[in-house]
């Protein structure tokens, strides 16, 4: 009887040394797995901008004022924020070219790494004078500001 209490152990430990292997997989896997870094996070909600403020200018003829002023829409995630929670800043010039801002991490102006600022440009009407589409060029992506050594 002996014997067979200790066969009964026996996969009774090996299932729960099994179940722990398996809860160290799962969680190294949760916690290692490649995570989209803030700065892509951010640059992808520029590039979502960019195509929301262009098709706000198209449906309404002229531009936002304020991001905020930008409808939902199904196919975004109608964020307006960089991924650290600041607010992305959109600036008109006169020509009509619209930059986006994201002040990175620390949120002020300047800085480098995570801290550096994105700046991204792009035209909001075509050489003859129409709406661009959506889907048209940067005149400079949005990138981290580069600072001099």
């Amino acid at each position: 009887m002996a014997i067979t209490l200790i066969k009964l152990r026996r996969p009774w430990s090996t299932v729960m040394l099994g179940m722990l292997i398996s809860l160290i997989i799962v969680a190294g896997v949760v916690f290692l797995v490649d995570r989209v870094p803030a700065r892509a996070q951010t640059m992808a909600t520029m590039q979502g901008l960019k195509r929301r403020i262009l098709r706000f200018a198209h449906a309404n003829n002229r531009l936002p004022k304020t991001l905020g002023e930008l409808p939902a829409t199904k196919d975004s995630a109608n964020n307006t924020r960089d991924a650290w929670g600041h607010p992305i800043i959109m600036s008109v010039a006169p020509d009509g070219t619209i930059t986006l801002t994201s002040y990175g991490k620390d949120g002020v102006p300047g800085g480098m790494g995570e801290n550096a600022d994105a700046i991204g440009t792009f035209p909001s009407r075509t050489a003859t004078g129409s709406w661009q589409d959506e889907q048209s060029q940067w005149i400079k992506p949005p990138e981290p500001k580069k600072e001099s050594p």
